[in-house]
């Protein structure tokens, strides 16, 4: 399901993806990430921003992040 489907059916706006990837470039895990408190599109990339880091705190030497977000009002 696309992150755009996700928004007809949840109660926040602010959604995205965050992927773990090994020192290849692979795809190791991916942690779904919204929150239903953002109330701009700054706010959003904002709160998102903090997850990433977050994410990043916890990575094994080699790896590191991609993702996305979206913010819909």
């Amino acid at each position: 399901m696309e992150i755009k489907e996700l928004f007809k059916f949840l109660p926040f706006m602010c959604a995205g993806e965050i992927h773990v990837l090994d020192k290849n470039g692979n795809k190791i895990k991916t942690y779904v990430f919204s929150d239903k408190n953002a109330s701009n599109q700054l706010d959003c990339l904002s709160r998102f921003s903090k997850a990433v880091a977050t994410v990043d705190a916890s990575l094994r030497e080699g790896e590191t992040t991609s993702g996305t977000v979206s913010y819909l009002p």
